[in-house]
Parts: C-alpha cells; structure tokens; sequence
C-alpha cells in the first residue's frame, strides 16, 4: 500500500506552483491518507481536486473519510478500461498516478489515456514502488507516447516518483 510521510508530502507538494485555478487530478488504488493531503492542500490553495479510485468500496470510505471536502472537489470510480478518464480533455494541472501499476493490464494505454488529462505544460507524477517497477522502462514509454522532461525523483525510502511533462504541440 502506499505511504507517505509529511516530510515527504511537503517537499512532493512544493513543486506545484502558487497559480490560481490550479487543477489537480489524482488517480489513487484507495490509501486515503495521501488524499486527505492532497485534499487539505487543495483546500488551503483553493485549487480543484478530482480524486479518481478503482473500486467502490473505497469510493464510499474516501467520502465518508474526507468529510471537510475543497468546495471544488469530486470522488468518482474509475475503470482501467473505460474509454477515456474524464470528460473533457486537457484540463489539469497536475496529475498524481498513486495505484500499482502492476495492476494496469496495459501501461501504454493507460499513458495514452492520462495525456489527453493533463494539460498543455501540465505534469504527470507516477508513484512507483522501489526495486519492483523498471524505473527506465517506464520512462522510456512515457516519452514513447510524447511526454517530455521525464525525470526520477528519489524522495522516499520505500517508492520512487517519475515526474513527466505535457507540452503544446508535441503530439495529438
């Protein structure tokens, strides 16, 4: 399951600029604790926060849990193979990927479908485990499907993170 501490959530958060209108997404496998701080984060910045979990279940403890709710903030259920992963396109700035991703049958399409998430200049940072995820196949795929300045952040003892960028004009 994935943790994380307040050290280590503080410095992952003070990579988000202070911009107002900052929209974040956060596709999550259900640990709630790193969603209740991105949560009171959001809440503080007055930014949007759009929690996306895989199962009910855990949609149903996340809104009991997150009672103190952003006024701009959603908990919805999403399936892996629906066709797209919001109803819009190119609409958030940030975009937290916080499930195993031995989970996702198919990395490519997943890659596919969160770059149509995140908008023109916008980042997409995926939580790996260490020693389990190939941190240099999972960039080498992340720039296959045009994502640029993808780097490996050492934050943590037990995951690391790949911070990807979308820009203007580099693919669809």
């Amino acid at each position: 399951m994935f943790t994380v501490s307040v050290l280590e959530s503080t410095q992952l958060l003070s990579i988000i600029p202070e911009h107002p209108m900052t929209r974040l997404y956060h596709l999550s496998n259900g640990s709630l604790a790193f969603c209740q701080k991105l949560a009171t984060f959001c809440k503080l910045k007055d930014y949007d926060y759009d929690l996306r979990l895989l199962d009910e279940k855990s949609v149903l403890d996340a809104q009991k849990r997150l009672q103190e709710l952003p006024i701009r903030f959603s908990i919805n259920l999403l399936n892996l193979r629906q066709q797209r992963y919001n109803r819009q396109s190119k609409e958030y700035d940030f975009v937290f990927v916080t499930i195993d991703l031995s989970q996702v049958e198919n990395l490519t399409l997943l890659f596919k479908k969160l770059y149509y998430v995140v908008k023109s200049g916008g980042n997409l940072l995926l939580f790996v485990q260490k020693d389990r995820d190939n941190i240099s196949a999972l960039k080498a795929l992340l720039e296959k499907h045009l994502y640029v300045a993808v780097n490996h952040l050492d934050l943590a003892e037990n995951y690391d993170v790949i911070s990807a960028k979308r820009m203007h004009g580099w693919g669809n």
